[in-house]
């Protein structure tokens, strides 16, 4: 099936397509409904003022703050409400984003259970935005209808992914927006590089920054990427014009590096958050073979169960936990296939600029639980878009309709995940 074949065909394609986002959005709207907000109680022996979604609280504060008109608040390691202000670090898109969308739905206040319902209402949005442009990502390099609709279905169906739409948090849109600004990449090459598709995804990627620090990693790929197209198609003029793919990126997150700069000394508060915060690891844990093989272990283990089995504060576990290490398998075979299999098809700058985006994700994501134990899949997620289509290259290999058995795995393992 593809976008030029019969209307009817397109029509059907359309319809999966809808019934795919809204799925995507009732389920994390149920997530949403069912993980407490702002509620205080006990986590693994621990008393914590918040049980709900980890972090949650911290993000919900920063908008408070914005809906109040505050200043933008610093990071300070003597902070004594330093437990309600780590993420004073984070850039400011998200929280002046949700500020904004709560005024417009008649809330004045995020602390309270209606107004923190109406924004996880938002992420649930976001979130189903993202589905789309994963299947917008697939469909723009040319490839069939089905395979999109797939990638999709696997992108919209992670557990960690619907929990992360039913929560407060600023890393469903970084990753809307590196999805999209992977999409718009794909199809300006393949639709000859139109400046407005150029432009649009020059500023997604800008608008990723000011989102996350991790959205930073999507400059190194675009501008990888379009120096492939330019030595491919011999045309070293045009490599120069898309050099706009990374300038105004850098012209949209200036503003907020010169303020990090005038108040840190630093655009990207790197050396304040490790004053802030003291590292987990200290050379010991790595002293030996066993020790670092320790480490690894445990941090693959974390991030595939986190992924799909463990939810809350690594406290809510499915009872059986080879589920998730079976599907992580699975997972990894088919995207290994698909990632061959679009290679031989001819996409070959497509598969290249994915996978480095993803390894560029994966090694920021270890670098980092080398100094803090924060195994958690959902870092990884950025660069999910790309996996799913890789996921549904591979499973298309299979069957033509394997999007019905990925289906029914995944929708019962969310309902029970509900449960």
């Amino acid at each position: 099936m593809d976008l030029s074949a019969s209307p009817s065909a397109r029509r059907y394609a359309w319809v999966f397509l809808v019934i795919i986002c809204l799925l995507h959005f009732f389920l994390a709207v149920f997530y949403a409904r069912v993980t407490p907000y702002r509620q205080a109680g006990f986590t693994q022996g621990k008393w914590l003022p918040d049980i709900g979604a980890p972090d949650e609280r911290a993000h919900a504060n920063l908008v408070e703050k914005m809906l109040r008109g505050e200043p933008y608040p610093v990071l300070e390691k003597d902070d004594p409400s330093l437990s309600e202000n780590y993420q004073a670090h984070q850039p400011p898109l998200y929280y002046v984003t949700t500020a904004a969308w709560l005024r417009l739905t008649g809330f004045n206040t995020i602390t309270s259970q209606d107004g923190g319902r109406a924004a996880r209402l938002l992420n649930c949005l976001i979130g189903t935005c993202a589905t789309l442009g994963v299947f917008v990502l697939v469909t723009s390099m040319g490839r069939r209808v089905r395979t999109a609709l797939t990638a999709s279905l696997v992108f919209g169906l992670v557990p960690m992914n619907l929990a992360l739409s039913g929560s407060v948090n600023n890393d469903s849109l970084l990753i809307c927006f590196c999805t999209w600004s992977l999409a718009l990449l794909f199809r300006a090459k393949h639709r000859e590089w139109r400046f407005a598709e150029g432009l649009c995804c020059a500023v997604l990627i800008g608008l990723a920054c000011l989102t996350k620090s991790t959205g930073l990693l999507l400059l190194p790929t675009s501008l990888l990427y379009c120096l492939l197209h330019a030595k491919a198609n011999e045309n070293r003029l045009k490599a120069i014009s898309l050099l706009t793919i990374v300038i105004v990126p850098v012209l949209i997150v200036a503003p907020w590096w010169l303020r990090n700069t005038q108040v840190y000394g630093e655009p990207l508060v790197t050396e304040r958050f490790s004053q802030t915060f003291r590292p987990d690891f200290g050379e010991s844990r790595f002293r030996s073979r066993l020790s670092t093989y320790l480490w690894a272990r445990q941090l693959g283990e974390y991030t595939v169960e986190s992924a799909t089995g463990v939810f809350g504060y690594f406290d809510i576990h499915y009872r059986n936990l080879k589920v998730p290490a079976v599907l992580a398998w699975v997972v990894l075979i088919m995207a290994t296939i698909g990632a061959l299999a679009a290679w031989w098809a001819g996409y070959q700058r497509e598969v290249v600029a994915g996978l480095i985006f993803f390894g560029l994700v994966l090694a920021a994501y270890i670098k980092f639980n080398t100094i803090y134990a924060q195994p958690q899949a959902r870092y990884l997620f950025p660069g999910l878009g790309v996996i799913a289509w890789l996921v549904a290259e591979g499973l298309g290999k299979f069957h033509p309709r394997i999007i019905g058995l990925w289906l029914l795995v995944y929708l019962p393992l969310n309902v029970t995940t509900l449960g």
